[in-house]
């Protein structure tokens, strides 16, 4: 099961462990800031393992930055000394001689470029300062491909590349940090949107509706069902059923990319903001949620699939395993049908209630003889009772 404060400490500890073995008592850890959970996280575990002054943070904006302040508070807050480099003109100047040259921007170097300036300019500063340069991807991103090759996939070590991003935000509760929600206008946060994806949002007069913000929105259902998928990936891995066959593997791939997808990215198009109901939103959604019921799915299939291949089990029985390295302590809840014969009941393993029993706990518990009696003859079909 995963343990958040002992996963801190053994990021800590690698990161020591790392400097000791890479670097002089003087190396800092060279990190950009961009105010996101991963960078900040990033920096804080550079923090606790190596002390604030081997800490520099680099904020890269690339012109004007709307929530620039958010990457002054977390160093502010985190007591580590930074400095501020923007990129613009260094990028503007390359997009320049790149049309002089007769070729045309699009989408995708556009969109990556930036991403490869700002591990250039931390590069530089590193070998200026004598340092080291954090890599703050995390495992979802990696898994799902949600990165720029030379851009933010590159460093020199990485402390939250096994962690995905569910994980990722648990460490950081552990070391103190909770987000801060920012409140905006939707056209302030449309006019942000539109100036970091310049082309791939169409002009608009006028004041949009408050649908900007659709992207990770998922109902409840979908949430917890992502939840409990993990909880049960977490029980599957478990070191009691023993080494993961390659056949376990190809599940466990089946379930991780499946809800790193749901985890990561958000789904729609430019539509979705001002027809939240329409097609592409509903689609969209749909998308979604396929990937978070796929991945529960899978999880399920590979817990019941190590299940399996348990071979002390030599009684026959109920058997409740904890894959957990501590106690448990709470309710176990198991549907009728799972059980057979003599463990119909676990209250009473030994014999079986009999159908006037059942009647009148179910008549008790529903307050009515009808429903009751109803409740009990399908509970009596569930487990084989006639």
């Amino acid at each position: 099961m995963y343990d958040p404060k002992k996963t801190k400490e053994q990021i800590i500890s690698w990161i020591k462990d790392y400097f000791d073995q890479n670097a002089t008592p003087e190396t800092k850890a060279v990190i950009g800031i961009s105010g996101g959970k991963d960078s900040s996280i990033a920096a804080a575990l550079c923090k606790e393992a190596l002390g604030t002054d081997r800490v520099l943070g680099v904020l890269m904006p690339d012109g004007e930055q709307h929530d620039i302040e958010i990457a002054y508070d977390i160093c502010n807050t985190l007591g580590i000394p930074y400095i501020e480099i923007n990129i613009k003109n260094s990028r503007e100047s390359l997009y320049q001689e790149i049309e002089k040259a007769g070729l045309r921007l699009n989408n995708n170097a556009s969109s990556n470029t930036p991403a490869r300036f700002r591990m250039t300019t931390l590069y530089a500063v590193s070998a200026i300062v004598g340092g080291r340069v954090v890599n703050t991807s995390n495992l979802s991103e990696d898994w799902v491909g949600y990165s720029t090759k030379y851009g933010d996939m590159a460093g020199d070590f990485s402390p939250l590349s096994d962690l995905t991003v569910t994980e990722v935000k648990a460490v950081g509760r552990e070391l103190g940090l909770e987000p801060k929600l920012r409140l905006s206008t939707a056209t302030e946060a449309l006019t942000n949107l539109k100036n970091d994806n310049t082309g791939l949002f169409p002009e608009y007069e006028g004041e949009w509706p408050d649908w900007w913000a659709y992207g990770m929105a998922a109902a409840p259902v979908e949430l917890s069902a992502a939840r409990n998928a993990k909880r049960i990936y977490a029980a599957a891995k478990s070191e009691i059923f023993g080494k993961l066959t390659n056949e376990d593997k190809a599940l466990a791939d089946e379930t991780m990319f499946n809800l790193c997808m749901y985890d990561e990215h958000s789904f729609g198009d430019w539509s979705s903001v001002f027809k939240p109901s329409g097609f592409a939103s509903r689609g969209a959604k749909a998308e979604k949620y396929i990937y978070v019921y796929r991945g529960l799915n899978a999880a399920k299939s590979l817990l019941e699939q190590r299940g399996r291949k348990l071979k002390d089990v030599s009684e026959e029985g109920v058997y409740l395993i904890n894959p957990s390295g501590s106690s448990y302590k709470g309710y176990m809840e198991f549907p009728a049908h799972c059980l057979r014969g003599d463990y119909t009941y676990l209250e009473n393993a030994d014999k079986q209630r009999d159908t006037e029993e059942l009647l009148s706990m179910a008549v008790s518990k529903m307050g009515n003889e009808d429903a009751g009696k109803f409740w009990a003859e399908q509970t009596l079909k569930l487990v084989g009772i006639e």
